[in-house]
């Protein structure tokens, strides 16, 4: 089975940079982070809309393996130790670039200014991704070399939302949000580990990053655009505010800055490395790794390393460091395709148990691979689990030309204390383009239940009768996947122990 991974599923730095849905433009998205990261540049936007993330990504096309062993030792060894580098450097490398796409696009990068996705996600939406239609995304970049922030938001009365705060590497810091710490209006210090001032009194809660840079992501539920006025009320009361002007009446307005800029050079072999140098110099790794760094180091690779550095070492050793790039690319994209490190059951693949907090667990490889090259950004399973499947119950790949059904018991319906939601993607991760533009089920719907309490979605092209709409999710010709979220899931789901109905195909 073709389980890929789920992050990019979710991708919200589509926001980073995504014009308004409708507004005659196309959005981001390489989902975030990959599931086929299609992310396009794009012209720059008037003030009042996004734009593309231009740097965004790649699709999970594997490149080509690089060429085969050499007999000279210094780029066999350069060419392993680069393999380990490059996949502990990849999510800083990612989010440089990243970042760097909305900054070129945005004309600057404004630090401490959110930018909302206003709308539900549909088929203007063509940049892959899997965007959910569950939620409005947020975003904004944070830089606590210039001091902490207070993150304040407004009474989110019983909406449910999450504004997860990730260091550089794409692990979560922590949120805040429903689950974390309610939906009562509050503030938050945003500080770096070894900040030793004194927090307002009026703050709820301090939250320490390692790294300087900080990406807050943020999903406000919405089910349809009659409830997009009170979502889009919830992401106006979100604001960032350096700690120097907490308190006072006239805040100092957002200036834009220039952050690092990566390696431009497309024919540099070794681009890569030099751009994840100087992201890694910006954002130190902790110093439980340094024993790892030293020895990226002997071939000079990671933080305090500059391009010129690279340029300068003997041929094999710079042969080595281009063929590790090419495979270290190559191993992310083979793991994110296989599911990682993960469990399936009837053919749903489950996203990983330690997304959000895969360096305390010790997993470099899916922290590059699951989370940050396929989604740039995960949540902990706390807050939201995700199965994606291909395959019916007889592992055929799901294809629109047939037509299926999920039969849920009363029992088997997914718990949750936020909601559920199942959603269909075609081949490249966007929304079906379908007549009836019934794109996903979620459990807030008007769903009909049989008189036990079970449910029986239909997939299919064609209506299954005006009496089984209401469960009905259209499909287009051709390839599809399904992608399954719970908010706030239930200890069976949290413990991967649900299983999930099996995808029965009728013809």
């Amino acid at each position: 089975m073709k389980a890929v991974a789920m992050g990019q599923s979710e991708l919200l730095l589509e926001v980073l940079a995504a014009p308004q849905p409708g507004a005659g433009e196309q959005h981001h998205k390489g989902s975030p982070m990959p599931f086929t990261r299609n992310l396009s540049p794009t012209t720059a936007l008037s003030a009042a809309t996004f734009t593309l993330l231009a740097f965004a990504g790649t699709t999970l096309a594997a490149p080509a393996p690089a060429a085969a062993t050499s007999s000279d030792w210094r780029e066999n060894y350069a060419y392993h130790v680069g393999v380990l580098a490059y996949t502990y450097g990849y999510p800083a490398l990612h989010l440089a670039e990243l970042r760097y796409g909305t900054d070129r696009a945005a004309g600057g990068l404004m630090l401490n200014t959110f930018k909302h996705y206003r709308k539900l996600s549909d088929l203007n939406w063509k940049q892959g991704g899997s965007p959910n239609r569950d939620t409005l995304y947020s975003s904004a970049f944070v830089n606590l070399n210039k001091g902490p922030v207070v993150v304040s938001v407004g009474n989110a009365g019983t909406r449910y939302y999450s504004l997860a705060l990730n260091e550089f590497y794409s692990d979560v810091i922590g949120y805040i949000g429903t689950r974390a710490t309610g939906n009562e209006a509050g503030a938050y210090l945003l500080a770096s580990s070894d900040w030793q001032g004194q927090p307002p009194a009026d703050v709820k809660a301090i939250y320490r990053s390692p790294t300087p840079w900080v990406l807050l992501a943020g999903r406000v539920e919405a089910h349809s655009d009659a409830d997009l006025d009170d979502a889009n009320r919830l992401q106006d009361s979100f604001r960032i505010t350096p700690l120097a002007d907490w308190g006072k009446p006239a805040a100092s307005a957002p200036v834009p800055v220039a952050p690092m800029t990566p390696e431009l050079n497309k024919n540099d072999p070794l681009a890569a490395f030099k751009t994840m140098n100087l992201a890694m110099t910006e954002n130190p790794p902790p110093a439980q790794d340094q024993a790892l760094m030293k020895l990226f180091a002997e071939v000079n690779l990671g933080p305090g390393h500059s391009p010129a550095e690279l340029d300068s070492l003997d041929p094999g050793t710079r042969q080595g460091l281009a063929r590790a790039i090419v495979d270290g690319k190559k191993l992310l994209v083979d793991v994110t395709q296989a599911g990682g490190r993960t469990k399936t059951s009837n053919g749903w693949a489950y996203g990983q148990e330690n997304w959000g907090r895969m360096a305390q667990a010790g997993d470099y490889l899916g922290r590059a691979a699951t989370q940050s090259y396929s989604g740039i950004i995960e949540n902990y399973v706390e807050e939201a689990v995700k199965l994606r499947t291909y395959t019916d119950e007889q592992g055929r790949p799901l294809d629109g030309d047939s037509r299926y059904v999920i039969h849920f018991t009363a029992d088997q319906l997914p718990q949750v204390d936020a909601f559920w939601s199942l959603t269909a993607y075609g081949p490249d991760y966007n929304l079906l383009d379908t007549p009836a533009k019934r794109f996903a089920i979620t459990d807030h719907q008007p769903l009909q239940k049989g008189a036990d309490g079970s449910l029986t979605l239909y997939l299919q092209k064609d209506s299954p009768g005006a009496d089984k709409e209401s469960n009905w999710i259209s499909l287009a010709k051709g390839p599809f996947n399904l992608f399954l979220r719970a908010y706030l899931p239930h200890r069976s789901l949290i413990e991967q122990s649900w299983q999930p109905p099996a995808i029965q195909r009728l013809n």
